[in-house]
């Protein structure tokens, strides 16, 4: 993670008084999944808004399809590990981390050209955040939105002013796993709840004040997985290629 610096480490946005708010879980190249959902929502981006926990690429069909709603006046999305590594490797060359993350789904972006890859990092560096926070309607933090996690002890205030620059703080925000794996249940203070991804869990639950989300939407076709959709603050909504509930 060096080389490289988000405009936005922590994006903020006012509470929506007009639409719906939706989160969605790692996304992970499921385009079309994620538009099917979405339309069974019947989502209105004259409204409402949409929210990712990162993650928007590799593993499956199709990772520029869901990078294309990057600068959406209605979409906002956290950094994930795999966005955050495809920065890596284009700032550093690393042939080492090319064939760990051809290993781990990111093969598709060395079939495209060093112009288009340079645009997609751009686009990444220009609107990806480490964390997005949402006001309620006085303008006190109400939902955070991070890809891992906030470390133990942090509230987010403190967690939300050090992001931008500790170094460590951020790998820990996008590579963290001991909630999702259920080693850690404390609450997040300062802000009403906190959703994340990152890790793979069997079903979408709070754990402390932290929604887990992540329920591994690569999967879907095998029927092993589901992409989750959270409609704040507490409406939870799953979807598969053969099921839309």
């Amino acid at each position: 993670m060096s080389g490289w610096q988000l405009a936005n480490p922590v994006r903020r946005v006012k509470a929506n008084l007009k639409g719906r708010d939706l989160v969605v879980g790692d996304i992970h190249g499921c385009f079309d999944l994620l538009q099917s959902a979405l339309d069974s929502l019947a989502f209105d981006e004259r409204v409402d808004r949409l929210f990712s926990v990162g993650d928007l690429i590799d593993r499956g069909p199709d990772s520029i399809a869901s990078m294309g709603w990057l600068g959406k006046p209605w979409f906002y999305a956290c950094l994930g590990n795999h966005e955050s590594v495809l920065l890596d490797y284009l700032y550093s060359q690393d042939e080492d981390l090319a064939d760990t993350w051809c290993r781990f789904g990111g093969e598709w972006f060395f079939d495209l050209s060093f112009k288009m890859q340079t645009s997609l990092a751009q686009r990444v560096l220009q609107h990806c955040s480490y964390a997005v926070e949402i006001s309620d309607q006085k303008g006190h933090a109400e939902t955070g939105i991070v890809h891992a996690d906030v470390p133990v002890g942090m509230s987010w205030s403190q967690f939300t002013s050090a992001i931008g620059d500790n170094s460590r703080l951020q790998y820990d925000t996008l590579w963290a796993r001991e909630r999702g794996r259920g080693l850690r249940s404390d609450r997040v203070e300062g802000v009403r709840q906190v959703v994340a991804g990152h890790q793979i869990v069997q079903g979408a639950h709070q754990s402390g004040n932290v929604w887990l989300i992540d329920t591994g939407a690569y999967r879907a076709e095998q029927q092993g997985g589901e992409l989750t959709v959270l409609e704040l603050p507490d409406r939870l909504h799953h979807f598969s290629d053969s099921a839309l509930r």
